[in-house]
């Protein structure tokens, strides 16, 4: 059975990343975050998140190359990897119209699926407000299936 699992690697990330991680937790049916050293509020806030979603495993690494260990087991899978930022807010109900699609095999000859994601650096609420419906904006995933090509990590 096909799978979605995301993947963040973080360090420092506190503004952004409670936002970040639940708006990505019914997409995914298992989370891996790899927190790279934070010395800020971003474990706290991990752990919270931790605790309140079950799907989600937490890491404490030493070099960013250690999340790439956290997912080597799911090459050759049926499995997607969703590699997602601490500042990256994807919109949950695009993602919800999306993850059927994904699953139901539309995408197996491809290997990475690139789309729109809201890469945030400040927050203006009143500007979200009125964006919360753009369709420009509905889904955005960045996976790999099945090996496929290498990546950053840091």
């Amino acid at each position: 059975m096909t799978r979605i699992v995301g993947i963040f690697l973080l360090k420092n990330e506190d503004r952004f990343v409670a936002q970040a991680v639940r708006n990505v937790t019914r997409f995914c049916d298992q989370i891996i975050i790899a927190d790279n050293g934070s010395t800020d509020g971003t474990w706290n806030l991990l752990q919270d998140l931790g605790e309140k979603y079950s799907h989600i495993e937490l890491h404490r690494i030493k070099r960013p190359s250690e999340s790439h260990d956290l997912i080597s087991s799911l090459a050759g899978t049926e499995t997607w990897v969703f590699g997602v930022d601490g500042d990256e807010i994807y919109d949950p109900e695009g993602l919800d119209r999306f993850r059927p699609t994904l699953l139901s095999g539309s995408y197996d000859d491809a290997w990475a699926i690139f789309g729109n994601v809201l890469n945030v650096t400040s927050v203006s609420y009143t500007h979200l407000r009125a964006h919360e419906t753009n369709e420009s904006i509905s889904y955005a995933v960045f996976c790999v299936k099945k090996g496929g090509g290498g990546g950053g990590g840091g």
